[in-house]
């Protein structure tokens, strides 16, 4: 598989001076065994890391992962750390893609922090893979994508015209009544006036707070033809981290988020350490998830593509 990205998060520490478990952002791949910890599979290796806190070093003091595979030598520390929680401009990131942290069983993933006192939010990303496809000679191109955040209905009312805005999936009996009779709030009654509008048919306004939120992007351009990704940018105000789904993969191979479109972001990112992030068809490219602190409504991306055919 490519890289698999995946996020803890950790608020407030209740005791000073001690290792605690962050907690783990839902994930459509990986099950948690914990609210603190994921399931991860034989094969799996941690190639990539990033760690960042708002009160700074002086405050968090260190991060490691806690895996019992890992017991045989020590817990792993996550080196280097940053002052803050949102990346900047190439930001201090652990890069052990040359040598892994190997889990050659079934086991569970936890991050510990230890902090000073009372530490303000806290996040750290994992990248995980099983194998490595590596990138194969050609031109490469980077191209930009934006997103405002729209959820599948509206692109569903995009590709089938104005008003074509599917219903989601089991509406309750006094929504059916309120859409398909004009009936406020399920009464009975004969319906009149205009048909009201219903929140529930509408897309989200932007991306949400502390969660992977997936948006639907649009190139500027992209010619037919079949495509591997082999770099990644995303661009949002508060966007901490993005990631890719591919049709067809269940893996979300991502980067690190920048608030900035002049910020450069940490070399592995660029010079294809990862490898190949996902194949795709012009007719049905990637969509992208992205982890926020804010409700971000506009995000700009940009894809290093490699043509194969």
């Amino acid at each position: 598989m490519p890289q698999h990205l995946v996020a803890f998060t950790r608020s407030t520490a209740t005791a000073a001076n001690t290792f605690e478990a962050m907690n783990c952002v839902a994930d459509s791949v990986l099950a948690q065994a914990s609210a603190t910890a994921f399931w991860v599979k034989g094969g799996m290796r941690v190639v990539t890391g990033y760690v960042g806190s708002d009160a700074g070093t002086p405050f968090l003091l260190g991060a490691r992962i806690n895996s019992p595979t890992f017991r045989r030598v020590g817990l792993p520390n996550i080196r280097p750390m940053n002052a803050t929680r949102a990346p900047g401009g190439d930001p201090n990131v652990m890069v052990i893609v040359d040598r892994p942290l190997h889990y050659p069983d079934s086991d569970t993933l936890t991050v510990e922090i230890i902090a000073s006192g009372a530490t303000p939010d806290t996040i750290c990303l994992l990248w995980l893979e099983t194998e490595r496809e590596p990138v194969p000679p050609g031109e490469t191109y980077w191209l930009r994508y934006t997103s405002t955040s729209r959820s599948l209905s509206e692109k569903a009312e995009l590709a089938l015209g104005p008003g074509m805005r599917p219903p989601r999936p089991s509406p309750t009996a006094a929504e059916y009544l309120q859409v398909f009779l004009g009936l406020p709030n399920g009464r009975s009654g004969s319906p009149s006036g205009p048909m009201p509008s219903f929140p529930f048919l509408r897309h989200a306004p932007s991306a949400a707070v502390a969660t992977w939120t997936q948006l639907v992007i649009s190139f500027d351009q992209l010619p037919e033809g079949e495509y591997i990704v082999c770099g990644m940018e995303h661009v949002s105000a508060t966007c901490l981290g993005a990631r890719l789904v591919f049709p067809g993969s269940p893996w979300r191979p991502g980067t690190l988020g920048q608030s900035s479109l002049t910020n450069q972001n940490h070399a592995v990112f660029y010079d294809d350490r990862l490898g190949v992030f996902g194949r795709f068809n012009a007719f049905a490219p990637p969509t992208v998830e992205v982890f926020c602190t804010a409700a971000d409504a506009s995000h700009t991306g940009f894809l290093r593509v490699l043509r194969v055919r």
